[in-house]
C-alpha cells in the first residue's frame, strides 16, 4: 500500500513516524511510505520551502528512521529539531522508506539513504536506465544492496479497449504544463510531440508504448497489464 510521498517540510518527522507506525501496524508489511521534496509551488504557498531541499530531505528521512527503529533522537540540524524525542511504541514489522526523485543529487541520496526510490510519470526507459546508474552511486557509497524502484506509470482502463486508447491519447494531447516542462529538461519533448500525432494514437489502446519508449498504458485489463509489464523492464533492481 504506497501513499506516494510526503513532502519533507511538510511534516514534523514525529508525527510522521508516528502516523507510519500506525498505517504499518494496520497493513504490516504492506505499507510503503515515501518522502520527497514536494512541489515547490506549494512549499511557498503554505510556506515550507526551506533553504535547501536536499539537506531537509535528508535530516527528516534520517529522523524518521531512528524514530521508527525506537531511538532516542537528538538532532538540531538545518531543518529538524529533534530534543532527546523517543517512541514508545513502534511497528513490529518496520516498513522501508521510499524517496520521490527526479534529478542526480536527490537520486544519489534515494540511493544512500532509502529502501527505495519513486519516479515520476513520464519516466522513459532511458530515463528510467540514466536514474538507477545514480540510485546504484548512492548505494555504493552507503554499502547498500538492495533497492526497489517504483515508477509511476498513467494508465487508462476500459473494457473496451479502443475507448481507452482515445481517453489515453485526449489526456496526453492536453500536455499539462508540468509535463511540457519535464519532457523539455529531458530533452523529450519533440519525441513526445512525435508519438502524440503518430496514427498510433488515434484509438489504438497503448499508443504511447514505442520502442524505448513506455511513458503510459491503456486498453482492455489483459493490454493494460502488458504495458505494466513493458514498462517495468529497463532498470529493474532489487
Amino acid at each position: 500500500m504506497g501513499i506516494g510521498l510526503l513532502p519533507a517540510t511538510a511534516y514534523n518527522p514525529l508525527f510522521a513516524a508516528m502516523e507510519i507506525t500506525t498505517l504499518a501496524g494496520a497493513f504490516p508489511g504492506r505499507f510503503l511510505p515515501g518522502f520527497g521534496h514536494g512541489v515547490s509551488g506549494w512549499m511557498d504557498q503554505i510556506g515550507a520551502r526551506p533553504r535547501s531541499s536536499l539537506n531537509a530531505l535528508e535530516e527528516t528521512v534520517a529522523a524518521v528512521r531512528k524514530l521508527l527503529r525506537g531511538e532516542l533522537v537528538n538532532i538540531q540540524g538545518e531543518q529538524v529539531k529533534l530534543d532527546r524525542v523517543q517512541m514508545q511504541l513502534t511497528a513490529a514489522v518496520q516498513p522501508p522508506i521510499f524517496i520521490g526523485a527526479m534529478r542526480e543529487k536527490t537520486l544519489q541520496l534515494a540511493g544512500r539513504m532509502g529502501d527505495g526510490t519513486i519516479l515520476t510519470a513520464m519516466s522513459s526507459p532511458e530515463y528510467v536506465r540514466w536514474a538507477v546508474s545514480h540510485i546504484r552511486q548512492g548505494m555504493d557509497e552507503a554499502g547498500r544492496g538492495e533497492h526497489r524502484v517504483v515508477v509511476y506509470l498513467d494508465v487508462k482502463v476500459n473494457p473496451d479497449g479502443k475507448a481507452a486508447g482515445l481517453r489515453q491519447s485526449r489526456h496526453w494531447r492536453e500536455e499539462p504544463r508540468g509535463r511540457r516542462r519535464r519532457s523539455k529538461r529531458w530533452g523529450s519533448r519533440r519525441r513526445l510531440r512525435s508519438i502524440i500525432s503518430s496514427t498510433g494514437w488515434k484509438g489504438r489502446s497503448g499508443g504511447c508504448q514505442r520502442p524505448g519508449w513506455s511513458v503510459c498504458g491503456g486498453g482492455d485489463p489483459e493490454q493494460a497489464a502488458a504495458s505494466i509489464r513493458r514498462a517495468s523492464r529497463p532498470g529493474r533492481m532489487r
